[in-house]
Parts: structure tokens; sequence; C-alpha cells
């Protein structure tokens, strides 16, 4: 199993992304079926790949992130954006922090 731990994203954030989504899909005109968007209860902030994990061992991480892990406050700030894959054919857009 490929895993990755992220934050999911406060309501207010994913409302901006999908006007956001929305004003870039307006942009496009005719060419907005290019956009493949991740679904909005898919968004989140990867903050590190683990790559593959053995299904067994889930639980076990699950429990040690929790616990080591307090829920803290940060304050974020979104930088501008960038791509993964060519010029000609943008695989992902992501937003730096």
């Amino acid at each position: 199993m490929r895993l990755f731990l992220a934050i999911e994203l406060p309501d207010p954030w994913l409302r901006e992304a999908a006007r956001a989504l929305d004003a870039l899909a307006a942009a496009l005109g005719d060419d907005a079926d290019v956009l493949r968007p991740v679904a909005l209860d898919r968004m989140h902030l990867t903050l590190r790949f683990l790559g593959e994990v053995d299904e067994d061992v889930v639980p076990a991480l699950d429990e040690a992130l929790r616990a080591s892990a307090p829920a803290v406050g940060v304050d974020l700030e979104l930088t501008a954006p960038g791509t993964f894959g060519s010029a000609a054919r943008t695989s992902v857009v992501w937003l730096g922090l």
C-alpha cells in the first residue's frame, strides 16, 4: 500500500480551491476539458511520502503518529503555483507554502 502523511484541508480552503478551479475552467473556455481536478474531498497537504508500506503495519503506524503528533496550530501562507510535467503536458498543478 502506497502511503503518505497528509493534512486534511479546512473547509474555507476547499471552497477557495473550488472557486479557483471554476475560474481556471472559465479562463480556458473550450479547452477546459483538459482539466481533471482532484475531487475536493480528496485534496490534502502532503507532508511526507512514505512509499510502499505493508498493510499489516498501518494500524501501529497510525497509532504511533497520533500519539506523537498532538494537534497544534500553524500559520501557513500560500506561494506561487508550480507544475509537474512538461509545459506541453502538465500532469499536476501545485501551490507552495
